[in-house]
């Protein structure tokens, strides 16, 4: 796996929280996820399937290499592909004229240059690859409309929804891909789309920015970079290439001490700028974070009565600034585990901790061809070698949808579906608040046996 920027577009929002994010980060080894990996697999796909004006299905069996990891094309990678290449298509077809790139790599702006690593590996700082960059010179339905730009990004995890509104690293694309395609600066309206082919059975999101909100944008990644690779150059001056938490008799002197008090002050801690950070199991401003959080004394709550919530609306605000944190407390935990474990694999000893083996994984026939003919040489029953269910409404879908919609149809009137339990979420969250519903909203059941579904 080749180098990162560390002010990456994909980056932005963690650099631009945190300044203090790459300095933490630095020395630290690029690393990779089966789900990062099974991404960039779906991306090379994509890429191929528009480069070559194929359908996605095309190439259902192809193996690519990612990384340690190989994937096999299926149908079910396939079709979330294509519900991204759909959509580019559709955008692309709107204009009479538009200059498409897919993969487009985007050196950073000169609006931001923070400059190029000597290494030759490394990318430079603020450069980016965009997924599917459009400009469209003529629209079908009004030749005389100015130019438009539009950036799409694919995000093929299942995980987090993410928005086009206010993203950096949209932003960062768009800043970059105007600095080096818009050089005459004839484009008056520009896009960013996010696909999430997994999320909610297909979401899509877009933003629309003027020239001036991406100027604007420009000068605050300028100062938020600029500062982050100050800290960058000054931590590799005073403590050298490796990580921090790793250098010997780090921060006993007063200009070590002096600076990582200077990286703490400066770092800011939040539940998406720490999510992907890699330096996140050894943040003293995380940590500290952390603590000043949990540590709050329970008794004071009481127990959890209607007269004990309306006459003290103090708790319900300190409740409300740990429900925000628990994101933020989660991943913390996941990382000091995760630090822990790859010290421990690595030799590290610990007063308090060691390695055991886990929970084996479930029994399983070596060979199930080979083990089905012992079965019946050695005359098992049938009830007894198999199990036989009826397929899930899910599981259906998959086998007959597409081959038999008609028969799929019939078969969606017997499928009933539990409503959702109330969850907490943010404000920010695009559902609807939740309501209880009164047991006299529903209307009366009707059962009726003459019924016929397949008439």
């Amino acid at each position: 796996m080749g180098a990162h920027a560390r002010l990456s577009p994909s980056g932005a929002h963690k650099w631009m929280t945190c300044v203090a994010a790459p300095a933490l980060e630095d020395g630290c080894p690029d690393t990779s996820s089966k789900f990062a990996d099974e991404g960039t697999a779906a991306h090379d796909v994509a890429s191929m399937a528009l480069l070559e004006d194929k359908r996605a299905e095309a190439y259902i069996g192809r193996k690519i290499v990612v990384g340690k990891n190989t994937f096999e094309v299926d149908e079910e990678m396939a079709e979330h592909v294509q519900f991204y290449i759909d959509y580019v298509t559709e955008l692309r077809d709107r204009f009479t004229v538009a200059e498409v790139h897919v993969e487009k790599w985007l050196p950073a702006s000169e609006l931001y240059c923070f400059g190029k690593s000597d290494d030759p590996n490394v990318p430079e700082e603020g450069s980016g690859t965009a997924d599917f960059l459009l400009i469209a010179l003529a629209a079908l339905n009004n030749p005389e409309r100015p130019s438009v730009m539009h950036v799409v990004d694919l995000k093929f995890g299942r995980g987090v929804q993410v928005y086009a509104s206010d993203n950096p690293q949209g932003l960062t694309y768009l800043c970059n891909a105007m600095s080096e395609l818009d050089t005459f600066e004839d484009i008056d309206e520009f896009h960013f789309h996010i696909v999430q082919p997994r999320i909610q059975g297909g979401f899509i999101d877009s933003a629309e920015y003027t020239r001036a909100e991406l100027l604007e944008f420009a000068a605050e990644a300028a100062a938020r970079g600029n500062e982050a690779m100050q800290l960058v150059a000054e931590k590799q001056q005073i403590f050298g290439p490796a990580p921090l938490g790793q250098g010997a008799g780090e921060g006993e002197n007063a200009i070590g001490t002096a600076f990582l008090e200077k990286l703490t002050a400066k770092a800011n801690p939040s539940e998406k700028a720490c999510k992907f950070c890699k330096a996140k199991a050894r943040c003293p401003a995380l940590e500290r974070e952390v603590i000043d959080t949990v540590m709050v004394d329970f008794d004071d709550w009481g127990p959890v009565t209607e007269e004990n919530i309306k006459s003290v609306p103090s708790l319900n605000i300190t409740l409300n600034g740990q429900m925000k944190a628990i994101g933020l407390i989660e991943d913390w935990c996941t990382a000091i585990r995760a630090e822990m474990e790859l010290r421990l694999l690595n030799g590290a000893e610990f007063e308090d901790f060691k390695l055991v083996e886990g929970r084996r994984g479930p029994r399983k026939w070596m060979d199930a061809k080979i083990a089905e003919a012992a079965m019946k040489k050695a005359r098992f029953k049938t009830t007894e070698m198999y199990n036989f269910v009826v397929r899930s409404p899910p599981q259906l879908e998959d086998h007959v949808a597409k081959k038999n919609p008609r028969k799929w149809a019939k078969m969606k009137a017997l499928i009933t579906q539990a409503e959702g339990k109330p969850s907490v979420a943010p404000m920010s969250d695009k559902r609807p608040r939740w309501t209880p519903v009164k047991q006299t909203d529903f209307g009366p059941i009707v059962e009726d046996d003459d019924i016929d579904l397949f008439a």
